[in-house]
């Protein structure tokens, strides 16, 4: 999202105190001419202020004064850093390529000089000022700023660099936000952060410090620093701009209306789906995965294409469902108010039986919403999606999984084989070690069938227990 170049010579500035520094009018009158006109005519930026730093130079060459070339010294380095942040800013190559040349020095040993001259005259009052200007150093240079630090030329290059991250789309922009700000959720996690991972999560509060640093430039430049208000036009640009930004970051938490289906797998995490619909044994509910916007003050606030995780839509079966797979009528009707081009994930909690879930995505088929991926959750709580395509025959190119109440039944080509449930110190369970040994052996897709007796969660178990972001099909007969 770049920002449209303002021409040098069209920034207003009016002379700033941060550049001219403490001194009084009794200070002024004692001081040269020479010195005096210069600080008066290096601000506004512009192209005066190319020949003022060749000015400075000149005089702090001949002055016998030390205070006087330590002032002189100052000014140049600071507007030549300020110059140098305009120019990175506007990605305006040209200026950078005449500032070097004034400093006589070439472009990659610029930020030497300037860090040298600038660490010349660090003393006393100035010493915030410059240690700002030292930072900014650092980003113009490639090298990653302390972003902890509090100036106008932080502030300035923080936005710049909160834009230039959101020119990347997709998972490569919520990368490249990330990279600017800590976790906000380190000790507690409250919304709108909390649905988000630890990604998402920073990518918000960069954006949100990016309308802090732009309402701090405005504030500085009301104080008469000069970069700030070089700066002031493309601060009411970026405010605009930022207001229209939106974030769909990675969703690994859907609220509290029902738990997902555990699984030990190993699966890949996949794509936030656009909407999860769960199954529980009464009803289903369907929540749209959350967004994140910002209003004109950079609060963030979430926003979706339909009802939000915390209050889902919600729809309870008229009937006890019975074990004949056929469209559910209300859940039909659910799922027709469902966007065209929403992806839709399907879930189960735990004591929802097999038949119940394949109703379930029978009736997403009959209201011409397809079923994406199926869902399920990790130990630590993290939704974890797998897509799926459904079939109602046996591919023959597949690994065949059969979940029955006793195990599985594995099918390779001719081959057949029977895993039994194993005891363990719980109980017993269906073994899904010797079942993800045996699928990453075949070295085909997978297809899973159960009885429709059987808990769903044995399903999702099985789905998830080959470590594959592949889709698997469901074969529903």
């Amino acid at each position: 999202m770049p920002r449209p170049p303002i021409p040098l010579l069209l920034v207003p500035l009016a002379l700033a105190a941060s550049v001219a520094g403490p001194s009084s009018v009794a200070q002024a009158q004692l001081e040269p001419p020479a010195l005096v006109d210069a600080r008066t005519s290096l601000t506004p930026y512009g192209e005066r202020t190319l020949i003022v730093l060749d000015e400075l130079d000149a005089f702090a060459e001949r002055t016998t004064r030390s205070a006087h070339r330590r002032e002189a010294r100052y000014l140049r380095a600071m507007a030549a850093t300020d110059l140098a942040v305009i120019a990175h800013r506007h990605e305006d190559a040209p200026l950078l390529q005449r500032l070097a040349e004034t400093m006589a020095a070439p472009p990659s040993g610029l930020r030497a000089l300037l860090e040298r001259e600038l660490r010349a005259v660090r003393v006393g009052h100035l010493r915030a000022q410059i240690d700002d200007a030292l930072n900014a150093l650092r980003v113009l240079d490639g090298e990653s700023p302390d972003w902890s630090r509090a100036g106008a030329r932080r502030d300035a290059l923080f936005a710049d660099a909160v834009f230039r991250a959101l020119r990347a789309e997709g998972v490569e922009r919520l990368r490249a936000l990330a990279e600017l700000a800590p976790d906000p959720c380190r000790s507690r996690c409250t919304a709108p952060y909390a649905p988000f991972d630890s990604v998402g999560r920073r990518a918000i509060a960069s954006v949100e410090e990016a309308f802090g640093a732009l309402e701090r430039l405005g504030a500085h430049s009301g104080l008469g620093d000069p970069l700030a208000r070089a700066l002031a036009d493309d601060v009411l640009i970026d405010r605009v701009a930022l207001v229209g930004v939106e974030l769909a970051p990675r969703v690994t938490s859907w609220g509290p209306s029902g738990e997902l289906t555990r699984v030990a797998g190993e699966a890949e995490t996949g794509e936030t789906p656009g909407a999860l619909l769960r199954v529980s044994a009464t009803g289903v509910s369907l929540a749209y995965a959350p967004r994140v916007s910002f209003d004109r003050s950079g609060r963030p606030r979430l926003v979706g294409a339909g009802p939000l995780p915390d209050a889902p839509a919600r729809v309870d079966f008229p009937e006890e469902p019975r074990p004949f797979i056929r469209p559910i009528d209300e859940v039909v009707a659910l799922l027709r108010s469902v966007p065209e081009g929403v992806t839709l994930a399907v879930g189960a909690t735990a004591e929802v039986p097999t038949h119940l879930l394949y109703r379930v995505i029978e009736s997403a088929q009959a209201a011409d919403v397809p079923v994406d991926a199926i869902a399920a959750v990790s130990a630590d709580g993290r939704l974890r999606t797998r897509p799926l395509e459904v079939r109602h025959e046996w591919p023959e190119s597949h690994v065949k999984v059969f979940v029955r109440l006793g195990g599985y039944t594995v099918s390779v080509g001719r081959h057949r084989m029977e895993l039994a449930r194993r005891r363990t110190d719980t109980g017993w369970e269906h073994d899904t070690a010797r079942l993800r040994q045996t699928v990453a052996g075949a070295d085909r897709p997978l297809a899973l069938r159960a009885m429709w007796a059987a808990p769903a969660s044995l399903v999702l178990e099985a789905a998830f227990a080959e470590a594959a972001s592949e889709p698997f099909a469901v074969v529903i007969r």
